[in-house]
């Protein structure tokens, strides 16, 4: 199913909800050109050439909210060989809702080129 969207989502951390678009997984034909060239190709030497006229498509879309006013003057990074660590120092104004992640959950594996 393709949902190209927009669509939302509730972030789970935070709460808030985000505007999304496209699906990472469906490879589409682009379109819109000014130059009718709705493709990539790129051509290297003794003739190797790459072309594609597919392309994937994901973003979250820019919220027009103010974003919360941060400060980050220090972040540093260790690891040894039974742990790591993560270590960020901020401020912000009082009373405003922060959130930090430590890591990402990759959404599957990327898909390989045809």
């Amino acid at each position: 199913m393709s949902r190209n969207g927009p669509y939302r989502e509730t972030d789970p951390q935070t709460g808030v909800v985000e505007t999304f678009i496209g699906d990472p997984n469906l490879a589409e034909q682009v379109t819109g050109s000014p130059f009718g060239t709705h493709y990539v190709r790129i051509e290297g030497p003794g003739g190797q050439v790459a072309h594609t006229s597919l392309f994937s498509l994901s973003g979250k879309v820019l919220s027009s909210r103010a974003g919360t006013a941060l400060e980050v003057p220090r972040a540093s990074y260790s690891r040894s060989a039974a742990r790591t660590w993560i270590s960020v120092f901020g401020s912000s104004t009082a009373g405003a809702s922060l959130c930090f992640r430590e890591s990402i959950d990759p959404v599957g594996d990327p898909p390989s080129p045809a």
